[in-house]
């Protein structure tokens, strides 16, 4: 199997990955992939010691970018940020939402959890992981998780079986997340946030929904209509989720509505997909960062050349402006 030369859709401990940022660079490099895309949930993976760090494997951090939960008319959809706009006040507070109520919802489950009697630590101390040789596994981690939450059960009581901690946090999130109608930031306010601070919108596997009935095709092509009327710069043609269409169909959409194609593994590191079995050449890579300042007015960075100094200063190097906009 061809391995891609760069991955647009990886994610690490910092969201929900199951490796940590060293690690996944340190598999690129095993893999043969030159270049990636961190798109951590609801945050930003990108400062110049991971740039560095990167590079000290051979891969380089192509541009910030980050992963928005979104809804639509009753469906989920999961919007890919790309660019120095990502790095915004305004679009990692946006960005924030989704995780900062999810976590909420995973204090009232640590809470009860507690109540039953499982000895959990702070959350503090969850987040950072347990200690390697006094290092905690991974420091910048932001977002609680129901698999983090099972592996500290674990910890404290290693009887426990894990599909009986599992069904347990399930059960609990499930039932307090019923209390919190709004879980998700609406997609077409996400295109227009990214595109106001200077981001690329990209819809990332967009028919994921269909295999599970909550979608279906006809309707996805309706509203990857709207959002590209809406702003929306690109769509992800190629993921590790079974799709209702071909990747050839997704390009023609693409190329109909005007949006650049791009691909990634969604890499979680949980051996559902391995990072490069999906992504784009160097050729397509360039023509994405051709593309976007061509179609969109977006400066995107590639192989780190944009990122020079303080997230204050690579937050100002680009500005892209909605369709109709000023220059």
């Amino acid at each position: 199997m061809s391995v891609a030369y760069a991955d647009l859709h990886v994610h690490t401990t910092n969201s929900d990955g199951l490796a940590s940022p060293t690690e996944v660079f340190a598999r690129a490099r095993e893999r043969g992939v030159s270049a990636l895309a961190v798109a951590d949930h609801s945050g930003v993976s990108f400062d110049d010691g991971l740039v560095y760090s990167a590079a000290a494997h051979g891969v380089d951090l192509v541009w910030p970018a980050t992963e928005v939960s979104t809804m639509y008319d009753g469906n989920k959809f999961h919007v890919l940020l790309y660019g120095p706009g990502v790095l915004s006040p305004e679009v990692r507070e946006f960005a924030f939402r989704p995780t900062a109520i999810k976590n909420e919802i995973y204090r009232d489950v640590i809470r009860e959890l507690r109540e039953l009697g499982h000895d959990l630590p702070s959350e503090e101390e969850m987040l950072a992981g347990p200690k390697r040789d006094g290092v905690a596994e991974h420091l910048g981690k932001w977002m609680l998780s129901a698999s983090l939450l099972v592996r500290w059960m674990k910890i404290a009581d290693p009887g426990v079986p894990e599909d009986e901690a599992q069904s347990l946090v399930r059960s609990l999130y499930d039932m307090h997340a019923a209390a919190h109608s709004a879980r998700y930031v609406d997609t077409i306010d996400s295109i227009r946030v990214a595109r106001a601070a200077g981001a690329l919108p990209v819809l990332a596997h967009a028919w994921w929904e269909c295999w599970s009935g909550r979608n279906d095709a006809a309707r996805v092509r309706g509203q990857v209509g709207l959002f590209a009327d809406a702003g929306l710069g690109g769509l992800e043609v190629s993921s590790r989720h079974a799709d209702a269409l071909t990747v050839e169909e997704k390009r023609a959409l693409a190329a109909d509505l005007g949006l650049i194609a791009t691909a990634g593994s969604d890499y979680h590191a949980n051996g559902k997909t391995d990072i490069g079995q999906f992504g784009v050449s160097r050729s397509q890579l360039y023509g994405i960062v051709e593309a976007a300042e061509e179609r969109f007015r977006c400066i995107l960075s590639i192989e780190g050349r944009a990122y020079r100094h303080s997230h204050a200063e690579f937050a100002g190097v680009a500005r892209c402006q909605p369709s109709g906009g000023g220059s």
